[in-house]
């Protein structure tokens, strides 16, 4: 049982940090679409954002790799967890996934703009 809360607690600390870097996710996407709008499609400048945002998705990257084997003990063990611990950790994943869709969905919009812009360049 104590490996178990100790396992809840340290993923708990991985996924409440991958949240927060989808939450910069989603605010720096929201900018660079705001840029792109600003500008009419004129994405010079802009560069230090995207290499930002890339950062970020590496750093998730790490987070996930390193946790690894947390999550597939986690995975196996889980039904034997019945502790707030575990409550907590749901939380925070649940919380994970809406602001991954909310990066997602901004995402989608970036890239329609990027296409809108691209395509109306080449026709113009």
């Amino acid at each position: 049982m104590a490996d178990l809360l100790l396992t809840a607690n340290k993923l708990a600390t991985v996924f409440g940090k991958q949240l927060e870097i989808y939450k910069k996710l989603t605010k720096l996407t929201s900018s660079l679409s705001a840029d792109i709008a600003r500008t009419k499609g004129n994405m010079n400048g802009l560069t230090a954002k995207f290499e930002q945002e890339n950062e970020l998705l590496v750093e998730i990257e790490n987070l996930k790799n390193g946790a690894n084997s947390d999550i597939e003990f986690w995975l196996k063990e889980k039904q034997n967890a019945n502790f707030v611990e575990a409550k907590k950790l749901d939380e925070i994943i649940k919380n994970v996934q809406e602001e991954i869709a909310r990066f997602l969905e901004a995402e989608k919009i970036l890239k329609k703009q990027i296409d809108f812009y691209r395509t109306k360049d080449v026709s113009n």
